[in-house]
């Protein structure tokens, strides 16, 4: 059985197959063509190896490697679940936890907290723990650690930014080259689930380019990025014309 897993712009849909035994998933690729009805491709991952490959040019299958190689992780995890539909199931409450949550909302003092939240914080003595943690999270990123770290391996990339990646013609050989070149300009040590910064540098095609990316070690997760544009920013590309919200 064949999963959805995304549509890119030009009606490309990408699929792909739930785990084989010997652990293997296959990803097929199929473009609508008005020439030639469809072209396709297939990919077997975990190894990448491509096969069947019909009607893509050089230049379009060096996009698909690039991109089928960056979201590969979130492939492999999807073919152990049932593709994304499973793991979107709707689950239906517990009859008892319904009965317990109509009592709450109507005040049945039995459902009711025995202690508010701060004196609970306070019994515990949570709240100077929970400072003494943010502290430790308020760390800034080093651009020499993440140059370290910066192979395709590890580096994770969301559903969103594999979507903008696409969308804005960025290749994840784009992001590392912006990392191995480039400077961290602002940084966001508070970010959740964790710090954060924005780099400035050049993509392959030399090309001005900013990337937003977290670090937990030994990866890195690619949140965003983009061409900047003078509309945000100075002509340097590391100047806000007005500040982060």
């Amino acid at each position: 059985m064949m999963y959805p897993f995304m549509t890119l712009n030009d009606d490309t849909e990408i699929t792909h197959s739930e785990m084989k035994p010997d652990g293997t998933v296959k990803v097929y690729i199929e473009t609508p063509d008005d020439t030639d009805g469809f072209h396709n491709a297939t990919c077997w991952l975990p190894e990448g190896k491509w096969e069947d490959i019909k009607g893509y040019s050089d230049s379009k299958m060096d996009y698909f490697k690039d991109f089928v190689s960056s979201v590969s992780h979130i492939i492999m995890e999807l073919s152990r679940e049932g593709g994304f539909n499973a793991l979107c199931e709707e689950v239906t409450p517990d009859p008892e936890e319904l009965e317990a949550i109509r009592a709450y909302q109507n005040g049945d003092p039995e459902y009711q907290p025995y202690i508010t939240h701060d004196e609970l914080m306070k019994k515990l003595d949570l709240d100077e723990t929970i400072i003494k943690l943010k502290e430790l999270r308020k760390i800034e990123l080093d651009i020499l650690e993440l140059r370290k770290i910066c192979v395709p391996d590890n580096i994770r990339i969301t559903m969103h930014a594999a979507k903008r990646l696409e969308q804005r013609g960025i290749f994840l050989k784009d992001i590392i080259a912006c990392i191995k070149n480039g400077e961290i300009i602002e940084q966001y040590p508070d970010d959740y689930p964790y710090p954060s910064c924005l780099i400035f540098g050049l993509s392959i095609e030399n090309r001005v380019l900013h990337v937003v990316v977290g670090y937990h070690e030994p990866k890195l997760f690619l949140i965003t990025a983009y061409f900047p544009n003078l509309d945000k920013w100075f002509p340097d590309f590391k100047t806000r014309k007005e500040t982060k919200s």
